[in-house]
């Protein structure tokens, strides 16, 4: 009776262990189609019991199950599931699967809108933190790619830059070549905003031409014209106009073969076209293409064809009132865009991540002392000593970061207002160099109606509808006057000569407006 019972035990143990394999099988093979099979993913995770497995295997089936369905273009993501997972894996010490669940986090919450942006940069600064960790360089490539778009969203271009780098190099690794292909095609973005420093753009184009090759060479189409895309943006920024055109049409025209047949997720991208026929002059063909980014879903998407149109009406028509129009929607969805970026708080984030670090470190160490003084009681107490003298050590260090990243903060407000300061100086410098206000500067006259106009037109285009706006406010014909002339810093002798009256009644013109207006 004892040999028929032990013999009954070892079969239910051999059965749960088969169990357990089958189960764990699923899960690898479902883990390695995820990505580009991910519809397999799913059959393969619905024929596994891993779910009604031990602790990690549904924390492991949860993460693989919303991960496929995110891939899939599922509507039917679980948040729930994708709690269990990470309640599970963040509070263990696989750094590979910390990094897939913090991005998977990411992606998903984005994808459902649930939390805010702060959330999701997090979630990817720190997956991006466990992955260096790991040799997954499909990983690294995505996360480091997500994150560069992050900074670049908020114009941290340097910063941006140096992510899509590490993403290219982990690609590299891996021999991804869509994965290579995008992280140059964002590359070259920063380096062309970069650019606008000394406006020197030849390394964007150098990289983007690397990515058409590189994507020429695949079997994407639409990651071709993607590369297309953002090598027309680099010739026209560099004013290769004709080469920029040739470029945005061919793009345009894989983009809505693909959108047409619904193998493109996303909408046909038309503001690189306009912006070529908008650069040639021809303001219809650019308002056209303009015009279909208008209702783009994508804020960046529409933040460029606002841009793009109000700049036509501006420039090429001389619609003010359309101008206007258009100017005042672009600089409210930008405003409202740059708050959701929240790029002050997310430097707040990089500081608490690094106390955060610092803080699991000395905890780490702390708990070696213990497991150490329990082993070897005679060592116990030098022990202690050493690793609170490290901790110590630690703490300083990580103050003289904190106040490094303080300092760089300071700095990059210090830039901006220096940025400010120079636009302020490089539109003086327009404004004098125009033959009108170099001529009246040269020798004061009385000016007629027409050249008031002109003037206003003039101060219109170069401070973005300045004068329209003081129009707007009631100001009658003689207080715009003076005001022009207060804004362009003639003299009150000038003054005097081209308002026709006298430098005590333009002092005193000048005092009434000073308390209306902000010169």
């Amino acid at each position: 009776m004892k040999n028929i019972s032990a013999l009954f035990v070892v079969v239910l143990f051999a059965l749960a262990s088969c169990g357990r394999g089958r189960t764990d099988a699923l899960l690898d093979k479902a883990e390695t189609l995820l990505i580009y099979n991910p519809d397999s993913a799913l059959v393969l995770l619905s024929q596994s019991d891993a779910r009604h497995g031990n602790a990690e295997q549904r924390a492991s089936w949860c993460l693989l199950n919303v991960w496929a369905g995110y891939n899939a273009y599922r509507n039917d993501l679980s948040l729930a599931q994708l709690d269990t997972a990470s309640e599970y894996f963040l509070g263990r010490h696989n750094h590979l699967r910390k990094a897939q669940t913090y991005y998977v986090r990411a992606v998903v919450r984005e994808e459902l809108q649930d939390g805010d942006n702060l959330e999701w940069v997090d979630d990817l600064m720190r997956g991006c933190a466990e992955v260096d960790k790991t040799d997954s360089y499909f990983l690294a490539a995505q996360l480091w790619q997500r994150y560069g778009v992050e900074m670049s969203n908020r114009r941290w271009h340097e910063s941006a830059a140096e992510a899509f780098s590490k993403s290219y190099e982990a690609a590299e690794k891996a021999g991804l070549l869509t994965q290579k292909v995008v992280a140059l095609i964002n590359l070259s973005h920063a380096q062309l905003l970069l650019g606008d420093i000394d406006t020197s753009y030849t390394l964007a184009i150098e990289t983007s031409v690397k990515a058409c090759r590189l994507s020429s060479e695949g079997d994407s189409p639409d990651l071709y014209s993607r590369s297309l895309n953002s090598l027309s943006s680099c010739y026209s920024r560099a004013g290769m106009l004709k080469e920029a055109l040739e470029t945005a049409q061919q793009s345009t025209a894989i983009q809505e073969e693909l959108y047409a047949s619904g193998r493109r997720r996303d909408r046909v991208r038309y503001v690189a076209l306009a912006d070529a026929w908008r650069k040639f002059g021809d303001a219809d063909s650019a308002l056209f293409y303009a015009f279909k980014d208008y209702d783009n879903p994508n804020p960046i998407a529409r933040k460029a064809a606002l841009q793009m149109i109000y700049s036509t009406y501006r420039d090429i028509l001389g619609d003010e009132a359309n101008a206007l129009k258009y100017l005042t929607e672009y600089q409210s969805l930008f405003s409202e865009y740059d708050k959701q970026q929240s790029a002050s708080k997310v430097i707040g984030q990089q500081i608490a991540f690094e106390q955060e670090l610092a803080e699991k470190s000395e905890s780490n160490l702390v708990l070696t002392g213990l497991l150490a003084l329990l082993l070897v009681l005679v060592l116990a107490a030098l022990l202690v000593l050493f690793f609170k003298r490290q901790a110590s050590l630690r703490n300083a260090v990580l103050e003289q970061r904190n106040n490094d990243l303080e300092l760089k903060a300071e700095q990059a407000d210090r830039e901006a207002r220096e940025a400010e300061e120079e636009t302020g100086r490089v539109t003086a410098v327009l404004i004098d160099n125009d033959p009108f206000v170099e001529s009246l500067r040269k020798e004061s006259r009385y000016l007629s109606d027409d050249d008031w106009k002109h003037m206003e037109e003039l101060i219109d285009k170069v401070y973005d509808g300045w004068c329209s706006s003081l129009h707007e406010q009631g100001l009658s014909a003689g207080g715009i006057r003076t005001a022009c002339l207060m804004k362009l810093r003639f003299t009150n002798q000038q003054c005097s000569v081209m308002l026709g009256i006298s430098p005590a009644s333009v002092t005193k013109a000048k005092q009434r407006l000073k308390g209306r207006l902000s010169m």
